[in-house]
């Protein structure tokens, strides 16, 4: 066996392993609480409070306990030293010491922790078994996290709730609610308030409510759905007329069952009451559908009008629509696509292939459909056009002339020469001409559509 002396150990009573890993130790002639290490290092702590501890045990709340035997009032002369009287005493693993003073603990000689988080002490001369909380629990009360149920009668519904409750030591508790379990509650919203209160006077309280409903949703759509149509329906044991809101709505006379379509994306709640009741009974629910699928089709390019007609539709009835046209940004939206609605015409389409793009977009979660396109190619007629001068004016002495030019075939371009040009220039009619010289000069045209150049048109006039 090993021994460890030291100034610090003077007639050690009682010895505990402390929750630091070192041991205490009560020092009964010193008035000091030791600590010793395993290695022997000796520590020794004490104040005014301490006088003659004997047992030392370690609590439940980190701490060591120990009890003060107490020590008589001294006198020298004329001169009294106070004594310590007795105590129960607390000491940290830092040192700081706190007491309990009672006469009872005069002659305890025996303490330890309970399991229930107390200290126990035994009290020879007195004949007892003490018990002291080492720090106030309350106890642990469980209630419902709410009750509902639907009325039987106008009166309301008897509810059955259970509420539990167990002290710091262990031992089961009788809980009181108010309203009682077993209450015939009103409809509507009841608070229900529980208490608990142990042996040491702790106490805990909690409160949830009891809801009574008049009317019962018997089917309403998932917590998330992926569809934009919501059927509900409902019932009552005694009431035959009902209203409903949608989404905050005001209430409206209805019946069950009743079924929505076409609603946006999002969250949104049905409420159905009694007509006279005070109380709806709501479901909420999510709208989170998956991108929608567009269709584009081409319904109308006919040959030789430079037009073209097209309608596009979703899977998911009632989402707006943008739309592009040959992947041009339209001033009206940087990102390229702007609002359109199905029919879609465009008109004086170059010749040549087109393409519209169209995405559907849910405003509800701005989530856009993969981007729907239908490619189409605009055509001439297949017929060469005829163009035709006529001299619209040609006074004498003005030196000028207006003359208007036309082709068979619509949407025709035009190109012209005039008297010893060296090449036809785009042009159009009516053609004016001043400053002309004295004498005869030629107008020539030609007339392009759908990629056709027609013959030279050519008129000749002479200006006097």
């Amino acid at each position: 066996m090993s021994t460890f002396t030291d100034p610090g150990i003077s007639t050690p009573a009682g010895i505990a392993a402390g929750p630091d890993g070192a041991l205490w130790f009560t020092n009964n002639s010193g008035n000091s609480i030791g600590r010793i290490t395993t290695g022997g290092v000796v520590s020794s702590y004490t104040d005014a409070s301490v006088g003659a501890p004997y047992p030392i045990t370690a609590g439940p709340d980190g701490a060591l306990w120990f009890l003060n035997g107490g020590t008589a009032t001294r006198c020298i002369r004329r001169t009294c030293i106070p004594g310590i009287p007795p105590s129960l005493g607390r000491i940290t693993t830092a040192g700081a010491i706190t007491r309990f003073p009672s006469p009872q603990f005069a002659a305890a000689l025996g303490i330890a922790a309970g399991p229930n988080g107390s200290i126990w002490v035994a009290g020879t001369n007195s004949v007892y078994i003490g018990r002291m909380q080492a720090a106030a629990v309350d106890p642990v009360l469980s209630v419902p996290a709410g009750v509902s149920q639907q009325a039987a009668t106008a009166a309301g519904a008897t509810m059955a709730f259970t509420a539990t409750a167990v002290d710091v030591h262990g031992g089961a508790l009788t809980p009181v609610c108010v309203p009682a379990s077993g209450t015939l509650f009103a409809p509507g919203v009841t608070p229900v308030t529980c208490t608990a209160t142990d042996l040491e006077g702790n106490g805990a309280s909690a409160t949830f409510q009891v809801t009574v409903s008049v009317a019962a949703i018997d089917a309403s759509p998932p917590a998330v759905s992926t569809s934009r149509s919501a059927p509900f329906s409902w019932s009552s044991p005694f009431i035959t007329r009902y209203t409903y809101s949608l989404d905050s709505g005001a209430y409206a006379p209805c019946s069950s069952p009743r079924t929505y379509n076409g609603l946006a994306s999002g969250t949104h709640t049905f409420c159905v009451m009694a007509t006279a009741a005070v109380l709806p009974t709501c479901r909420t629910w999510t709208i989170s559908p998956p991108p929608a699928v567009v269709t584009v089709t081409v319904v109308s390019n006919v040959p030789g009008t430079q037009s073209a007609t097209l309608s596009f539709t979703s899977d998911q009835p009632g989402l707006p629509f943008s739309c592009r046209l040959d992947s041009l940004l339209p001033p009206s939206d940087p990102g390229g696509y702007a609002p359109c609605s199905s029919p879609r015409t465009y008109r004086s389409l170059a010749l040549g292939s087109h393409t519209l793009e169209v995405v559907a977009i849910d405003p509800g979660n701005g989530v856009s459909s993969a981007v729907a396109s239908a490619t189409f190619v605009v055509a001439g007629s297949g017929i060469t056009p005829v163009a035709s001068i006529s001299l619209d004016a040609n006074v004498p002495g003005t030196q000028s002339a207006t003359l208007s030019f036309t082709s068979d075939q619509p949407g025709s371009t035009f190109t012209c020469k005039f008297n010893a040009q060296p090449a036809f220039t785009a042009c159009s009619s009516p053609r004016v001409y001043r400053g002309l010289a004295l004498g005869s000069h030629t107008l020539q045209v030609q007339a392009t559509a759908g990629g056709l150049t027609s013959a030279v048109a050519s008129l000749t006039f002479t200006v006097s």
